[in-house]
C-alpha cells in the first residue's frame, strides 16, 4: 500500500464513518454544543443582551455528567 495512496484514504475514511456513527461522537458532539451556547450565551449577556431563560437543549447529557 501506498502511504498517500487510495487504500489508505479508503481506510481512513471507513474508520472515520464509523466513528461519526458512535455513541462516543454522540456525546462528544452535545458536549461540545452545550459549552459553545454557554459561551455564546455568556457573550451575550456582556454584551448587554437581554436575560435568557435557562434551556436545557440536552437533558440526558445534563443528567449524565450530575451522575459521573
Amino acid at each position: 500500500m501506498r502511504k498517500n495512496g487510495t487504500a489508505m484514504s479508503d481506510a481512513f475514511e471507513s474508520k472515520f464513518e464509523e466513528y461519526l456513527e458512535s455513541d462516543a461522537y454522540e456525546k462528544s458532539e452535545g458536549l461540545l454544543f452545550s459549552a459553545v451556547r454557554a459561551a455564546y450565551k455568556a457573550g451575550w449577556r456582556a454584551a448587554g443582551g437581554d436575560f435568557l431563560p435557562a434551556l436545557e437543549l440536552l437533558p440526558q447529557q445534563s443528567e449524565q455528567m450530575q451522575t459521573n
